[in-house]
């Protein structure tokens, strides 16, 4: 996942088209998987592997690095919580 914010105030869906008009997924043969809105005007942008989302962060840091940030944000590894466990453990129970 990749996070894209303008640097302006302004509407999601302005960034979405902008994004769309600006970088060609065709061209760069890649696939997003999902996008998402997020506040201020920013967008989610979920695409299959690591090296997908290089490609685009690069293109969108190209093309539209002076109206946009981008951060690719680390992936965060599931926690599990283990509970009901006696503290004292017999072999008999």
């Amino acid at each position: 996942m990749m996070v894209v914010k303008p640097r302006t105030t302004e509407n999601s869906s302005d960034t979405r088209e902008d994004i769309k008009k600006s970088i060609k997924l065709v061209e760069l043969k890649i696939g997003i998987s999902n996008v998402k809105t997020i506040n201020i005007g920013g967008l989610a942008i979920v695409c299959k592997n690591n090296r997908e989302r290089e490609i685009v962060n690069n293109e969108i840091t190209t093309k539209l690095g002076d109206r946009y940030n981008t951060k690719l944000p680390e992936e965060q590894k599931p926690r599990v919580r283990v509970t009901g466990i006696i503290e004292s453990y017999n072999e008999e129970d």
